[in-house]
């Protein structure tokens, strides 16, 4: 089962670059798999992103990652609602967008 939760480290200012943004995504380990989340949810952005042996290994070997840091991004990329698996099938998206604002509608309500 894939994580369901993931922390975000939030900074006074906004992320001025994807890479940054993944930075704050993946700040527990040291950024190390930023430019790798990157690459690898454009290409789930492009369009449908099959899973299968050959592309996972493709984009490991190009990516210089191994088979459980893949997964690691993967699954964060999902726990933070970037990212949907529907079956074999990776798609982009809009979770992120919606929890931000709901998370936006309860600070409102709260003030």
């Amino acid at each position: 089962m894939p994580k369901s939760m993931h922390t975000i480290l939030l900074k006074h200012d906004h992320p001025m670059s994807y890479e940054e943004f993944m930075e704050r995504i993946f700040w527990r380990e040291g950024f190390t798999f930023a430019t790798p989340a990157i690459e690898i949810y454009n290409k789930i952005r492009g369009g449908t992103f099959h899973f299968d042996v050959k592309t996972r290994k493709e984009i490991m070997e190009e990516l210089g990652l191994s088979h459980s840091q893949y997964y690691h991004v993967l699954s964060t990329l999902r726990a933070v609602g970037l990212i949907v698996k529907y079956g074999s099938e990776y798609k982009s998206s809009n979770e992120f967008e919606y929890r931000l604002k709901r998370l936006i509608e309860f600070v409102e309500k709260w003030k």
